[in-house]
């Protein structure tokens, strides 16, 4: 029985992580419509922007980005909600952004009860 739940969790992760990279498709596209600009550099801007790397500062090992921990959800939560009013007021509503806001809310909690059960 734990090797079907497992299972069964995995297809649900895979499926959660396919919504989720089309919603980001998604976000970049309006997001390059806002700035003028194309994808790519979209992608750019959002990638510097959520980006983390090491930093070794008075002997121990850090994380730093540009955006501080308790900023980036709000900051990635008004994104998906400036991109679902974008397709509203257009008219085109797409289904992957109710998932993907139900799966950016549960992330925390369904990781800490997947790590959970697999350790046990």
């Amino acid at each position: 029985m734990p090797k079907l739940t497992l299972a069964l969790a995995l297809c649900v992760l895979v499926a959660l992580a396919g919504t989720l990279s089309y919603s980001a498709y998604l976000v970049v596209g309006v997001l390059a419509d806002y700035l003028g600009t194309g994808r790519g550099m979209a992608g750019l801007l959002l990638g510097a922007l959520f980006a983390r790397f090491p930093w070794a500062s008075k002997g121990k090992l850090r994380i730093v980005g540009l955006l501080p921990r308790p900023v980036r959800r709000p900051v990635m939560a008004s994104l998906l909600a400036l991109c679902l009013l974008y397709f509203l007021s257009r008219v085109w509503v797409s289904e992957s952004f109710g998932t993907t806001l139900q799966a950016f809310v549960t992330q925390s909690r369904m990781r800490a009860r997947m790590f959970a059960k697999s350790i046990s």
